[in-house]
């Protein structure tokens, strides 16, 4: 089974006003890791940015002279296409990517059933 697991920093908790600003990805088969990437995103809201939501992301400590753009992100989608995505906080992380996809005009179209890791650890 392929799954990806995902982590993303935003610039809040609401994905309808924030926006995520980084991504990292780890793609596995049978839990084998494949390959890794990460990304950040200059954020085009800034000023909607909560300050605590940077803070805790390290908003501004990162190096900022690399930056993702949109062929990274179209990247991103194109290897998550079909597979299950695994994150601590699924419904967050997909919430954010799936906005981002969409300002850059790309569907999502991995797996419709995403994994909750916090949600197994604790089963």
């Amino acid at each position: 089974m392929k799954i990806a697991f995902i982590d993303t920093e935003t610039t809040g908790t609401n994905p309808d006003l924030h926006e995520m600003w980084e991504i990292g990805v780890v793609w596995t088969e049978n839990l084998d890791v494949i390959s890794s990437k990460s990304m950040r995103l200059r954020p085009q809201r800034l000023v909607d940015a909560d300050p605590k939501a940077l803070e805790i992301g390290g908003y501004w400590e990162r190096d900022w002279n690399v930056s993702g753009d949109d062929d990274s992100l179209r990247n991103i989608a194109d290897r998550l296409r079909g597979v299950r995505i695994a994150s601590c906080n699924v419904s967050f992380d997909v919430a954010f990517l799936r906005n981002a996809l969409r300002r850059f005009g790309r569907p999502a179209e991995w797996h419709y059933s995403p994994i909750d890791v916090k949600s197994v650890c604790y089963g």
